[in-house]
């Protein structure tokens, strides 16, 4: 049997879980494109790839010299989100 807390014992450390959780942000750039999250370049993207990023909503980004596509994603806590993107075939 555990004994009751002291009086004098130092409270207990604050749950920082939500402060600590991450979400998955998987993207997929066929064939290539160049990924932005908000204002942060995530960098050159060809064929499939996962970024770990805080939970929210984001503008992401994907530039292709044949055409540009702009998204809205909503990252959840401990969890995926998947956007495609599939550069415009050039004329």
């Amino acid at each position: 049997m555990t004994p009751p807390p002291s009086a004098n014992a130092p409270p207990a450390p604050p749950v920082e879980d939500a402060a600590k959780a991450v979400g998955t942000l998987q993207v997929s750039a066929i064939p290539y494109a160049t990924v932005f999250l908000g204002a942060k370049r995530l960098g050159d993207v060809q064929g499939r790839t996962s970024f770990k990023v805080a939970p929210g909503t984001y503008t992401l980004q994907f530039q292709h010299p044949a055409g540009s596509r702009t998204y809205t994603v909503v990252v959840p806590a401990n969890g995926t989100v998947t956007q495609d993107f599939r550069a415009p075939k050039s004329r």
